[in-house]
């Protein structure tokens, strides 16, 4: 078995299956799963689209390289039972136009789109049941794009700051950061522009930065309202 039933269950694509149905996956998905080590490359800009990729262990970056040689982050993949790669297999794009790199030691585990339309071999509920759940991933991602969207929404960095600190903290004046490197990409700016801003809002008494941890002390307003669509 590719992975234990409590990794298949925690992944959306499988919820609503009791442990009959994941049984009937796991025989036709087979034992795919593959180990990558930190800095190795799941899938380049140039790869062909066969897979769909669930992650089992580890963390894997999702990113693309401008023609002027910069990374832009466009997002990550850290949460057991995530799926990435999915988007440009059905829409049929010779190659997935982005990357997927292992940012530690990451084990996945690879599934053919093939999977999706088994109806001789898999019940018709079943099949049903896969493609509502990737209706559901694909609705989600839909989502976290827009979101991601009003975020760089802002005119300056600093407003694209702000943004993002009330996005993902919305209530929280206490905040554990990623790494600067990943933030400065998602907000797609350099990370000592980054850093510059956030020493001049320090500087102003509107945060507080001590280590990893940022605090709110004034008054931050967002460039849109938090939760809109």
């Amino acid at each position: 078995m590719p992975m234990h039933t409590k990794q298949w269950k925690s992944c959306v694509l499988f919820q609503g299956m009791d442990d009959c149905e994941l049984e009937e996956i796991i025989k036709q998905i087979g034992n795919h799963t593959k180990t990558y080590q930190k800095g190795e490359f799941i899938f380049g800009e140039d790869t062909k689209p066969t897979e769909i990729y669930i992650l089992l262990d580890g963390k894997v970056s999702i990113g693309k390289d401008t023609p002027s040689g910069k990374h832009i982050i466009i997002t990550q993949i850290e949460e057991e039972g995530d799926m990435f790669g999915e988007v440009y297999l059905f829409i049929k794009k010779e190659s997935y136009e982005m990357y997927a790199l292992a940012e530690e030691e990451t084990k996945v585990l690879a599934i053919s789109k093939s999977v999706f339309g088994i109806q001789s071999e898999l019940k018709r509920n079943l099949v049903l049941k896969l493609q509502e759940n990737l209706m559901r991933i694909f609705a989600s991602k839909a989502y976290q794009m827009n979101q991601k969207i009003k975020i760089l929404g802002g005119a300056s960095l600093r407003e694209k700051i702000v943004n993002y600190l009330f996005e993902f903290y919305p209530k929280e004046t206490e905040i554990l950061l990623p790494r600067r490197e990943e933030w400065a990409a998602y907000l797609n700016v350099t990370r000592p522009s980054l850093s510059r801003e956030l020493g001049k809002m320090q500087k102003e008494g509107l945060i507080e930065m001590r280590g990893k941890k940022l605090y709110i002390r004034g008054e931050l307003t967002p460039t849109f309202i938090s939760g809109d669509n």
